[in-house]
């Protein structure tokens, strides 16, 4: 045994060239084998090494199997509860995600919050950051109110750390309102918005584009609250402040423009609508180039423009040019529903237009079509059936 111990003290220390190695990490793990068994945690340690550089060659398979047997060994020497088997499970739960595995990914990072609360309390900086990564991960899923749940959990710890003019404080802030418009809930995100904008202008002054983008966020609650005038009166603020920061072709100028152009479309004033969103496009082109989901929409957004004009041909080829977009850049059901969205616009052309056999037709391709995508009994087909029954 003291030959053992002898043969460990003299080792040489690991150098971080060496993790790329795989031959000398796998001799270290026969040593540790060798030394302390095949259940010691020495033996995990250096799989995971193993594990972070099979990752790293994209190998995330292989990876993935490591970390595992990894993870075994240290819940046999350790416990669930050791800080290297929550971090081994976080590995395992990140390499899942890479492989696609949303939901099993998602239940290990919940085991690994549960345990770490704890262990460490929920005021713990790294329990704040994986509320954070959930919070991310359910709404790429589609999850938004239990997205919202955990960000504003979050939110709380570090307000009550950092306080509100903290720029992270404040882009939290932001986020949460954005999510209440995700769910409609636009008489919060309106109150919560106008926290921000007042938020923004401490932080970082009166006309940072931080700014411009709450005033943004603002006009929209307004407008989808049906008061058009604050809206238009918000939105113009936000138009400036990108254009004076960012120019007349940027992102941000773009959407300020487009949103005022739906707000006049809702005010009944169709010519400077149509104007606005004519530019749009015009700028959206040079942003993100001809055949991009955000030209289609601004294509989407004039067409209706135009339709409200009575100008039915104009609109019609908006609505084509927009589909033709949709088929060039060929993502599947990843562009089923803003397709469901230009059909039902295309329906309501042909039924104003009187041509109701296309109408008819139509009408039948959104319904299947929504159906794959939000399901039987959702909202949106109950609408377009009552349209279907008005013909």
């Amino acid at each position: 045994e003291s030959n053992k111990l002898s043969l460990v003290d003299n080792l040489e220390p690991i150098q971080e060239s060496d993790l790329t190695d795989d031959g000398n990490l796998a001799v270290e793990f026969e040593v540790a084998i060798d030394l302390y068994g095949q259940y010691h945690p020495s033996g995990a340690d250096v799989l995971c090494r193993i594990g972070r550089n099979q990752s790293d060659r994209g190998e995330t398979d292989s990876a993935l199997n490591t970390y595992r047997e990894a993870q075994s060994i240290y819940c046999a020497a350790l416990g669930d509860h050791d800080m290297r088997t929550l971090d081994t499970r976080t590995a395992i739960a990140h390499l899942l995600l890479k492989l696609g595995e949303l939901n099993e990914g998602i239940g290990l990072l919940y085991q690994v919050l549960y345990m770490k609360k704890a262990i460490l309390g929920d005021q713990h900086t790294d329990v704040c950051d994986l509320l954070e990564e959930l919070s991310r991960l359910l709404h790429e899923d589609g999850k938004v109110a239990a997205s919202l749940k955990e960000l504003k959990n979050c939110l709380k710890v570090y307000r009550d750390k950092q306080g509100d003019k903290n720029p992270k404080v404040a882009g939290m802030i932001e986020q949460v309102a954005l999510m209440y418009m995700e769910l409609k809930e636009y008489g919060k995100a309106k109150s919560i918005m106008i926290e921000v904008v007042k938020l923004r202008k401490a932080v970082s002054g009166e006309e940072h584009s931080d700014v411009a983008r709450a005033f943004l966020g603002l006009g929209s609650c307004y407008k989808e609250l049906g008061n058009e005038t604050n809206a238009l009166n918000c939105l113009k603020k936000a138009y400036f402040i990108y254009v004076k920061n960012e120019g007349f072709e940027s992102i941000g100028t773009a959407d300020a423009l487009d949103t005022i152009g739906q707000v006049y479309l809702l005010m009944n004033q169709e010519e400077k609508a149509t104007k606005a969103l004519t530019r749009v496009i015009g700028m959206r082109k040079k942003v993100f180039g001809n055949n991009s989901p955000e030209v289609a929409d601004s294509f989407l957004s004039l067409g209706i423009a135009l339709k409200e004009c009575l100008a039915y041909e104009k609109a019609m080829k908006c609505f084509q040019r927009a589909i033709t977009i949709y088929v060039i850049l060929d993502r599947g059901m990843d562009d089923a529903i803003p397709l469901s969205n230009i059909l039902y616009e295309i329906f309501l052309t042909h039924r104003a237009c009187g041509e109701l056999d296309n109408a008819l037709q139509l009408s039948s391709q959104i319904l299947t079509l929504r159906k794959q995508t939000l399901g039987n009994n959702h909202l949106e087909n109950a609408a377009l059936l009552r349209s279907t029954g008005n013909i």
